[in-house]
């Protein structure tokens, strides 16, 4: 049991958090209203000290402050908000028919996403959170929070509940501005354990201008933006978004904030159709719709997308033309089941610890698990892609297409038995030093060629290193084209376990194209073959007849003419005259055999070894 003293100072250090009383009256006390049991247990106790300190007053009772009706809990919200108060919910369903509107300072708190629950009634046709003025922040795209006229929100806090959009009974047109769960424009906010559910629209929308002015009360006196004037708050944690009928998340700001365990599933109306060829986003002219997009710089923890038919998984670009580049750093980023998981668009700079990928099963398969099109590049060295037979079998795709430049990654890439179709990695970048990890892959690739390779290197992969890992798989590396003009100016390499074609397209390749080919291929039987090799045999010094030679290379593909240098070598040991050489040249190659022909001039007596260094 707690003493007085023990309750005072628990009291004295909840200012900044949250709990909702066991009970309440509506006795006029403490701003016209007891909060809290009126018991004297200290359980109690401590709980309204938490209320009254916080601000805080549950919904029942501000319904009975404002005479409204508890039926509609956004007008009582609302009501609330106007005269500061922040408002509790309590282990119940509520209802609204007024869209709730965020302003600064403001505090909805319920007791926990799976006890406190907000739906929308029966006919209901605008944005169940909305923020106060959002038309007009968003076109000044200012981030002015001392604006007499339109302030931007700032320090709000929503935590602790669920939003049921009663999607079944919207009565609202879907549109870019209506049908949203939660609708932002604000800065330094706190948006913990929320889940949005059967939303019309948009599940969870913020926003929030990269630059402006912070106006002084002096309107003589305007100084520059700076975030410490405003920036702060938890930002996002635990945030679960599920059934969507237009995308679930998308993030425009506040740049630089914290975005962690937010879970996306079931977008693009995906819970209730499957896929629906053509659907195009309302919100982003020309695009499908997809179930996370972020278009500002952001610190992701955990963001899991799953279950989209019409879109990405998680899509991360900037916002458009003229707009900033997306800084995107992230711990885990994780999609699974969409119409092509993953898209890094061409002005992100990004630096990710893991990536996971799997069952790219939505749309019609002509989207990659994984596709990187950045331009200023960035570093992953743990993207995992799974591509799924029988359950939830995926379409014939890509596991990945790496465009633009200066990437780093480790690309691993697991098959289960049965899988059909699909190319590994299509390489086309510039400046990349790309590793590929393959096992499996087998039957005729997405892109058209006859065998699936781990890897495909494009004449655009210039200035890089490849190095592909490839186990039990029908293709190594191909190289499909040659570079229009230039050199590859590139590395490749090579470790083939029982792949049935390792290396194909060497003919497109000439020496000054590449730097080297270093190949290591392990056949399950047998010697396993290299991309070098030196091969010898005996050969007759006292004859001046022409001598034609074949020696086994061992290379893993046959080599290019040039790149075969014979020469002769004494042997140990044992006497010889070497006369002088008229002719020696390679003059047929195979994928087993060099053929060497050699023709003496008299005087050379016993015998000696050819040797042919070879290589790739």
């Amino acid at each position: 049991m707690l003493n007085r003293r023990q309750i005072l100072k628990i009291s004295s250090l909840a200012t900044t958090s949250f709990a909702v009383p066991l009970a309440y009256s509506a006795s006029k006390t403490n701003k016209g209203y007891n909060i809290g049991d009126t018991s004297t247990s200290p359980e109690n106790m401590i709980e309204s000290s938490v209320i009254i300190t916080s601000g805080c007053m549950p919904v029942e009772a501000l319904a009975t402050k404002f005479n409204l009706p508890l039926d509609d809990v956004g007008a009582i919200v609302n009501a609330a908000w106007a005269e500061n108060i922040g408002v509790l919910i309590g282990k119940r369903l509520y209802t609204t028919n007024t869209s709730i509107l965020v302003r600064a300072n403001c505090a909805l708190i319920g007791v926990g996403s799976g006890l406190s629950f907000i739906k929308s009634a029966n006919g209901f046709t605008g944005n169940i959170i909305d923020t106060l003025n959002f038309s007009a922040l968003q076109r000044a795209q200012s981030v002015s929070v001392n604006d007499t006229i339109n302030p931007v929100p700032r320090r709000f806090v929503l935590s602790g509940f669920t939003i049921d959009g009663n999607v079944q009974n919207y009565g609202g047109v879907i549109s870019s501005d209506s049908g949203y769960g939660i609708r932002l424009y604000g800065a330094g906010y706190s948006v913990t354990d929320v889940k949005l559910t059967r939303i019309p629209g948009i599940g969870f929308y913020s926003e929030l201008a990269p630059h402006g002015t912070y106006f002084n009360s002096d309107k003589n006196e305007i100084k520059s933006f700076s975030p410490t004037d405003e920036y702060g708050g938890v930002g996002i944690r635990g945030l679960y978004i599920f059934d969507t009928g237009e995308e679930g998340f998308v993030f425009i700001g506040p740049a630089d904030i914290n975005v962690s365990d937010v879970f996306v599933g079931w977008a693009a109306n995906s819970q209730r159709n499957e896929y629906a060829p053509g659907k195009k986003s309302k919100l982003f002219s020309g695009r499908s719709v997809d179930s996370v997009v972020i278009l500002r710089s952001c610190e992701i923890g955990f963001i899991h997308a799953f279950d989209n038919r019409n879109g990405h998984g998680i899509y991360i670009d900037r916002q458009g033309a003229g707009k900033p580049a997306v800084r995107f750093n992230a711990n885990h980023v994780m999609s699974e089941n969409c119409f092509g998981n993953i898209y890094i668009g061409p002005d992100v700079h990004y630096q990710i610890s893991t990536i996971d990928s799997h069952n790219n099963t939505g749309g019609d398969g002509s989207r990659p698990h994984l596709h990187v099109s950045s331009t200023v590049g960035g570093v992953c060295n743990n993207i995992k892609i799974k591509k799924e037979a029988s359950y939830l079998s995926e379409y014939g795709c890509d596991a990945a297409i790496v465009n633009g430049a200066k990437h780093n990654l480790k690309i691993f890439i697991d098959t289960t038995t049965g899988q059909q179709r699909g190319r590994g990695v299509l390489c086309s970048s510039r400046i990349s030093d790309i590793e590929v990890h393959a096992s499996g892959m087998k039957g005729m690739a997405y892109s058209g060629c006859s065998v699936s390779y781990a890897a495909e290197v494009t004449s655009q992969f210039t200035g890089s290193k490849l190095k592909v890992i490839a186990q039990l798989c029908e293709g190594g590396i191909n190289f499909s084209s040659s570079p229009n003009s230039g050199d590859y100016g590139s590395e490749f390499e090579i470790i083939s376990d029982e792949c049935t074609t390792p290396i194909n397209g060497l003919s497109s390749l000439s020496s000054r194209q590449t730097r080297f080919v270093r190949a290591t291929h392990l056949t399950g039987s047998g010697p396993s073959l290299r991309s070098e090799y030196s091969s010898f045999v005996a050969v007759n010094l006292d004859s001046t007849e022409i001598q034609s030679l074949e020696l086994e290379h061992g290379l893993i593909a046959a080599p290019k003419l040039e790149n075969c240098r014979p020469y002769l070598t004494g042997n140990s040991g044992m006497p010889y005259t070497m006369p002088n050489i008229e002719q020696m040249y390679v003059c047929a190659t195979d994928s087993k055999t060099v053929t060497v022909k050699v023709k003496f001039a008299v005087g050379g007596t016993g015998s000696a070894s050819l040797c042919v260094d070879a290589r790739i």
